[in-house]
């Protein structure tokens, strides 16, 4: 049955219709998509960001980003509204935002707005984790998603399109070689969900669409980052 499942998901993944890859560039965000991949990055000071359990139409922007349990757990660390929702680990990355000021960091830290945190880090000041990256769940070839800032700043979402299946070290050279000096990895493969509405342009990816989680029993993410434009 295990094997049914996860062939019915490499299909869907293959199948599902993408949304128009198109290019937009705006005060308030740059979405483009080159060679395969979707590089999506937030002007500086253009966007309120948040950590949300869930997300609906009154955000801008979301991203799917802590792994999860069966139980629908999220794992390493959650912080919303000031409010622990899980405990931080050592040795992994995560999006923050302190004093308004959203950032990626690869340390425990207090005294955070918000907090999500995943145990796999992978662009370190423009350093990459070679001992993450071969690992063999690594080389596997999915749709993958990270999360990162550029030398200016500025938070950065690096995602590879359907059909454009990749190894993590393949996803991580990309983001390196775009201006990604920091990063970690996001949950993955049919857990991809990626959403920016800037005025009239609406940029919606999901690797597998919800109708299609319900038919396989794929279940949603549990934690977002997600913010609204200023």
């Amino acid at each position: 049955m295990k094997i049914l499942n996860y062939l019915l998901i490499i299909l869907l993944l293959i199948m599902s219709p993408d949304i128009v890859d198109d290019n937009h560039v705006s005060k308030n965000v740059k979405v483009l998509d080159l060679n395969g991949y979707h590089i999506i990055t937030i002007k500086k000071n253009k966007m309120d960001f948040s950590v949300s359990e869930g997300v609906g139409k009154d955000f801008d922007f979301y991203v799917n980003s802590n792994f999860f349990t069966a139980e629908r757990k999220p794992t390493c660390g959650v912080v919303i509204d000031g409010k622990t929702k899980n405990r931080q680990i050592s040795g992994g990355g995560s999006f923050i935002v302190k004093n308004n000021k959203p950032n990626i960091v690869f340390n425990k830290v207090s005294n955070v707005e918000y907090l999500s945190q995943t145990h796999v880090w992978v662009i370190k000041n423009k350093n990459i984790n070679d001992r993450m990256l071969n690992m063999n769940h690594a080389k596997k070839k999915v749709c993958r998603l990270l999360i990162g800032k550029n030398k200016s700043g500025e938070i950065t979402i690096v995602h590879s399109n359907k059909g454009n299946g990749v190894t993590m070290r393949e996803l991580t050279n990309y983001a390196l070689n775009n201006g990604v000096v920091d990063a970690f990895i996001l949950d993955s493969g049919p857990s991809v969900e990626v959403f920016v509405k800037d005025g009239s342009y609406v940029y919606d990816f999901k690797s597998v669409n919800d109708k299609q989680k319900t038919i396989v029993g794929i279940p949603k993410p549990v934690i977002y980052i997600t913010g609204n434009f200023k």
